[in-house]
């Protein structure tokens, strides 16, 4: 509140790197080969499509990480498109901070281990047993990072606005690196 204390209070190196990551579909064309369609089909999505990373930054930035297949699970995907390692490189040329980066992820999500083993840290919500109840403290938890998950989930909808990025896996005459390209820019 008051500008001089700002500085006390948010240290210049200790400003955080925080990365909301999600997953989203881009719905495709059921192809004739039986094991391109195998690898095309999402069982989460139930249906045909290839699977996109939407991640959004403290900042506001909002980035895309490369389409892969629909059948590729959350945590294969963020190995696969080399994200945490991509985010250890930017740390370190980025002097800005100290603080090692922050990813908040579903409960899908199954990467914490590969996120530390690249010096960072994730923030996911609680699991509980199919009976099992949440403690108070475990309750608070999962709300906190509900409520800061839902800005990556608005970040999912402006990705998705692109009448190319929403139909151009459907249309049947596109190539799926265009969609990638497009995806991408």
């Amino acid at each position: 509140r008051n500008q001089e204390t700002w500085p006390v209070h948010f240290p210049e190196k200790n400003r955080s790197r925080t990365y909301m990551h999600d997953n989203t579909n881009i719905r495709l064309l059921s192809p004739q080969d039986p094991d391109l369609q195998a690898a095309l089909y999402s069982e989460y999505y139930a249906e045909t499509c290839a699977k996109g990373g939407v991640a959004i930054q403290q900042c506001g930035y909002i980035r895309t990480l490369p389409l892969c297949t629909g059948a590729i699970g959350d945590q294969d995907y963020l190995s696969k498109t080399e994200t945490f390692e991509k985010q250890k490189q930017f740390t370190e040329a980025d002097k800005t901070s100290d603080e090692p980066a922050l990813n908040v992820l579903d409960k899908g999500y199954r990467s914490c281990l590969a996120a530390q083993k690249e010096g960072q840290q994730c923030m996911q919500p609680n699991f509980a047993q199919s009976d099992m109840r949440f403690n108070s403290n475990q309750t608070l938890n999962s709300a906190a990072v509900a409520v800061v998950r839902s800005g990556n989930e608005r970040a999912v909808r402006v990705v998705k606005r692109s009448w190319f990025v929403r139909r151009g896996g459907s249309l049947g005459f596109l190539d799926l690196s265009l969609i990638n390209d497009v995806w991408m820019a």
